[in-house]
């Protein structure tokens, strides 16, 4: 963080040799070094550069006026997916103690390896629109509208995150995703954020961490059933018009309160 904040990353080698001794680097040198253990295990990766909607990016701006970032393109089983480094082994935090100045807190990030193109343009744009690798190719205004939170612990079904793509593209309100803690495999949801009052909806959607899924309307809270493969079904007909609709979830074995996934507006 330090040589982010006064420069000197910019005279700095990010070859993986040079990273690997100085043990200090950024997004450029988390990037390079992965390819380079990529390619030592025969794999196939690309060093990917562009913007990324995270800290100091500034919505509405140019490409000129936002700081560029480095990723990485793996082919993974004949398939091309993305991973960030960088994001995957923590975050920058602007608070030390309470006095002020940025940190590097360390924290493993899974929903940042091994992530589908789809889901990653949300909050990823590369310089070279090859490594979109989703169509239509969108322009760099269009993606500074995409809605900024991809959601990366969930997991779409192809078809699925093509219709999230397209609606989110025409503006199309979605729903609101929560923070996800585990991956959640998608198959069937509404994908407008509003539902109509008395119509009958539909979700499917799975994880070998689910333990307890919950929906809720309004101020009511009910258990939905889990079965033993991890897997949930719920067909549901909110009537509270004006209330929101939410699907809370809960990993095996956690402490912790439910939270939610998806919200949506009654109407």
């Amino acid at each position: 963080i330090p040589a982010y904040k006064d420069g000197s990353y910019k005279t700095q080698s990010h070859e993986a040799e040079e990273v690997l001794k100085r043990r200090k680097t950024v997004c450029a040198g988390f990037a390079k070094t992965y390819v380079a253990l990529c390619k030592a295990m025969q794999l196939k990766a690309e060093y990917v550069v562009g913007w990324v909607k995270g800290y100091s990016y500034k919505q509405g701006g140019s490409p000129e006026t936002n700081t560029t970032h480095a990723w990485c393109a793996v082919e993974i089983e004949g398939k091309w997916q993305f991973v960030d480094p960088t994001f995957g082994q923590g975050s920058a935090n602007d608070l030390i103690f309470g006095l002020g100045g940025t940190i590097n807190k360390k924290e493993f990030k899974p929903q940042w390896f091994a992530v589908a193109p789809l889901s990653i343009i949300y909050s990823h744009y590369p310089q070279d629109e090859k490594w979109q690798l989703q169509s239509p190719k969108i322009s760099w205004q269009q993606w500074d509208r995409l809605p900024s939170n991809s959601g990366g612990m969930l997991r779409w079904r192809d078809e699925l995150a093509q219709e999230r793509f397209q609606n989110a593209l025409q503006n199309k309100t979605t729903p609101s995703i929560g923070k996800i803690h585990f991956p959640i495999q998608l198959q069937t949801i509404p994908l407008n954020r509003e539902l109509k009052a008395n119509n009958t909806y539909e979700w499917s959607f799975a994880s070998e961490y689910l333990g307890e899924v919950y929906i809720e309307e309004g101020h009511s809270r009910q258990k939905v059933n889990v079965d033993s493969n991890g897997g949930c079904k719920i067909s549901y007909t909110p009537r509270q018009k004006g209330s929101n609709f939410t699907i809370l979830v809960k990993a095996t074995g956690s402490h912790d309160n439910p939270h939610d996934i998806l919200t949506y507006k009654i109407q």
